[in-house]
Parts: structure tokens; C-alpha cells; sequence
């Protein structure tokens, strides 16, 4: 059985609590838009793909090397926008501010280290936007507008913690 997999960091419950005040803004949309689990929300890193069930642990023993030491860093919520540019709206995001640097900086050594042990990781340049909402497909044609700028009030400081994460749609469906 394979399992779909990413790395990610959890946001801080301050940070996910601004992220709810936004998307609660973005109410007159509930028909168009889909929500993610408030819990769900996270900051990609690297996106792994299909794995052999047990493929997990090898992963977990990267990740372990690739955090050691490397402490903590700021974020903060920054202004909105959807993707794709240009086209029509599938997904609504909000720029990550801060130390993004950082996160720069530990999304190369993740990937670096987990390319060491023979993974084969997805090859686009990393972007740090938390995804608040996604437009479903029977209604993209009337997406939600663009760019609307809200602003987050909400950081923290947090050591990295970097769980493998699991869709909740299971492979296959």
C-alpha cells in the first residue's frame, strides 16, 4: 500500500487563530469556497509523494539530522491573494512574513537531507503561502476576488516541528 506524504511545519495556535479570523472574513463565499481543518493548517516544505507503507520512518530519521540544532524563527501572517496568477482562482493564500529566510534555510537542508537518503522530491522552488481556502471545481467559473489584502496581527516564535503529514484523501480516490 503506498501513503501520500509531505513535510510541513505546523503553524502556532496564534498564527492559526489570525488565519481564522481572515477566512471568517471570506464568509459571503462559503458556497464557492472549500476550508481546510484549522488544525491542517501548515507551511509546506517538501512535498514527498507516494511511499511504501513503512517508508515513513526512513523519512523521520532525515528529518531528525536535518532540525538538529537549528532553533527557532518568527512568522506572521501577510497580505492575501488565489492561485494561479493570471487565471482563474483555485486557491486562496496569505504570504507568510518574517523569518522567511530561515524557513528558506531549513526547507534546503529537509530537502537536502531527505534527497540523501534516494527520495525523489518535487522540483518546484519553494513558496511559503499558508492555504486558507480552495475554490471548488463546479464553481471556479465565479471565483472569489483577488488580492484582498487582509493583514495578520499574529506571531510567534517556535522551535521547528516538522511532522510528516497525511492527506486526509487516501490514495487512489
Amino acid at each position: 500500500m503506498l501513503v501520500r506524504l509531505f513535510v510541513a511545519i505546523r503553524l502556532p495556535e496564534a498564527v492559526v487563530n489570525g488565519l481564522e479570523h481572515v477566512r471568517d472574513r471570506l464568509g459571503e463565499f462559503d458556497g464557492i469556497l472549500r476550508y481546510p481543518d484549522v488544525t491542517g493548517f501548515h507551511l509546506t516544505l517538501a512535498f514527498l509523494g507516494e511511499l511504501p507503507e513503512g517508508g515513513d520512518e526512513m523519512v523521520e530519521s532525515g528529518l531528525r539530522s536535518a532540525c538538529a540544532g537549528f532553533g527557532s524563527f518568527a512568522l506572521a501572517l501577510g497580505a492575501g491573494g488565489s492561485f494561479p496568477e493570471g487565471g482563474e482562482a483555485r486557491v486562496i493564500w496569505l504570504r507568510v512574513e518574517g523569518e522567511v529566510r530561515r524557513v528558506s534555510q531549513l526547507q534546503k537542508i529537509v530537502v537536502k537531507e531527505l534527497g540523501d537518503l534516494g527520495l525523489r522530491l518535487d522540483k518546484r522552488p519553494f513558496s511559503p503561502p499558508v492555504t486558507i481556502a480552495r475554490v471548488a471545481r463546479k464553481a471556479q467559473r465565479r471565483g472569489p476576488p483577488r488580492n484582498r489584502g487582509e493583514q495578520g496581527e499574529s506571531v510567534e516564535r517556535r522551535s521547528p516541528s516538522l511532522p510528516l503529514c497525511r492527506p486526509r484523501k487516501p490514495v487512489g480516490d
